[in-house]
């Protein structure tokens, strides 16, 4: 398969991921002659780890190609990493010898023998493998890998007066209230800088686009079913004038039949928003499958999608009883106020 390879240093063991691999180790010298592959990078040459607490071993299609090894099998076998290289000296020879250009390579294939030490997390579907990529070795073993000498265009094409070193530098801050300092320090410098928060502030203004798109369509259906309830409990007014009459004839004050409405607005709440509730559960769970099902033949793991926290049930519920309540102000004032006299005469 082909992927990229990361050179690291063996002191980024001691932070995460590198620090919590599932299988084997993180390097402990930076000399070492070991790489620690992704299992997206496995499942790429048709290896996939078969380790029965894994979550996304549930579901596996039967008639899938990759073949099922325990990660012990894997741990301490040698592997071969085959790089490209500028080859002058055939080119030359091939030039000198007059064949057609068409049959001159300027690349040939070095072949270096490394040793598998470690095995990262199978990766969600919202994660990003950018600071990782496919493998990982030492990063003195890194540079004695014979290799293509250029990361970037302008490497390529020869861009003059620049000094040898990284093309870029990956900045960890130990917490989240360091990052702004360090980046205003790292600007400072003349560096091009990109945090990851630009990317959070870019999802979180993804996100509130959404929710208020999200919100405009909930305050609309709030309305409708506040207007469904008014009518629901004006008509149940009409309908009960006998009714109303009678209980303030034997004694109902405007309190009682008020109270008597704002009960029956109340009931209608509670059913509402637990149905709601049953049925927001019912069809996030529908989702959640349908969803894992696409992502479980790319080799992503399984995730739950949505959550329903107990707050957030009970907040609904009483949400919707609120609403209920409010809706029924109208209907109950005008209920009380029904004359009795009026009402047993009405047909």
């Amino acid at each position: 398969t082909r992927t990229n390879i990361r050179g690291l240093p063996a002191g980024m063991g001691e932070f995460k991921p590198f620090s919590e691999l599932p299988y084997g180790r993180f390097f402990e010298d930076d000399a070492e002659h070991s790489i620690v592959l992704s299992q997206r990078t496995l499942q790429n040459m048709g290896i996939r780890i078969d380790d029965p607490s894994q979550p996304e071993r549930a579901g596996r299609d039967e008639d899938d190609e990759l073949v099922d090894l325990p990660p012990d099998s894997l741990l301490g076998r040698e592997i071969e990493l085959v790089s490209s290289v500028l080859d002058n000296r055939g080119l030359a020879r091939s030039f000198m010898m007059g064949l057609p250009p068409t049959t001159r390579s300027a690349f040939r294939e070095e072949t270096t023998t490394l040793t598998i030490i470690g095995i990262e997390a199978l990766t969600g579907g919202f994660e990003s493998g950018r600071f990782r990529g496919g493998a990982m070795v030492p990063i003195d073993t890194a540079e004695e890998v014979p290799r293509l000498g250029f990361s970037r265009v302008w490497d390529l094409l020869g861009r003059k007066g620049d000094r040898e070193g990284f093309a870029s530098v990956y900045v960890r801050v130990r917490s989240i209230d360091d990052l702004e300092p360090a980046r205003a320090v790292v600007d400072s410098l003349g560096f091009g800088v990109l945090a990851i928060a630009d990317e959070l502030e870019e999802f979180r203004r993804n996100f509130l686009i959404f929710d208020s798109l999200l919100g405009a369509v909930g305050t609309i259906a709030l309305i409708v079913a506040s207007l469904g309830i008014v009518n629901t409990m004006v008509t149940s007014i009409l309908e009960r004038t006998r009714e109303i009459g009678i209980m303030k004839a034997i004694g109902g004050s405007e309190i009682d039949i008020r109270r008597i409405f704002f009960v029956e607005a109340a009931t209608i709440g509670v059913l509402g928003g637990v149905l709601g509730v049953l049925l927001a559960w019912v069809v996030t769970r529908i989702a959640n499958v349908v969803a894992n099902a696409h992502m479980r033949p790319e080799g992503f793991a399984e995730v739950d999608f949505f959550y329903l926290p107990g707050w957030l049930i009970l907040g609904a519920i009483g949400f919707s009883i609120a609403v209920s309540l409010l809706a029924g102000v109208y209907p109950a004032m005008r209920a009380a106020r029904v004359d009795p006299v009026k009402a047993l005469r009405h047909d």
